[in-house]
């Protein structure tokens, strides 16, 4: 999860669900994935199912995720906004 080309993909998905997502309050939702940024702009949280996974200052990474096949399928949803809305 710490390689770069991760941060990348989590940030440009975050930048196309703010762009493309439903506003919901203060967080946005595209294709189920939600996006909750922080209210200083250093932290971008990304949420699917049973997965969060927070960019933090200095592109720290934190992941939870109830299962292996949950992450996996949270990252498949990211690829699959980055090539429909890229």
């Amino acid at each position: 999860m710490t390689q770069p080309a991760d941060r990348r993909r989590l940030l440009l998905a975050a930048g196309l669900i703010e762009s493309h997502g439903k506003r919901i309050e203060n967080r946005f939702s595209l294709d189920q994935v939600e996006l909750d940024k922080g209210p200083d702009g250093y932290q971008v949280t990304l949420s699917f199912r049973e997965v969060n996974v927070t960019l933090g200052f200095h592109n720290t990474i934190n992941c939870g995720a109830a299962s292996r096949k949950e992450l996996e399928e949270f990252y498949h949803r990211l690829d699959r906004i980055i090539k429909n809305h890229s």
